[in-house]
């Protein structure tokens, strides 16, 4: 699956940088929508971020579709996002 791991390369090198709780956010951006949420900057909502990663998105599902035709739907994860030691990170919702 090299379209996935593309597209996870991509995510994994998102600015993930905040001062702030409020400057993270859960972004469900990986192709499996199963998947747990990327936890980064709120910045990468520019443009400049979002176009290419969409591009990397269809790739990746395009290239896993006939695989994951015959999986169960499912819900994603749910994680909150918040700011430690200048890094966003992800955190449990509480129950």
């Amino acid at each position: 699956m090299a379209a996935t791991a593309q597209l996870d390369a991509y995510l994994m090198a998102l600015p993930k940088t905040c001062v702030k709780n409020d400057d993270c956010r859960p972004f469900y951006f990986r192709a499996d929508s199963c998947a747990a949420p990327v936890i980064l900057s709120a910045s990468v909502t520019q443009e400049s971020y979002m176009m290419e990663m969409v591009q990397l998105q269809m790739a990746a599902r395009t290239a896993c579709a006939k695989d994951w035709a015959s999986r169960p739907v499912c819900t994603p994860k749910a994680l909150l996002a918040a700011c430690r030691d200048g890094e966003c990170v992800a955190m449990r919702p509480p129950r």
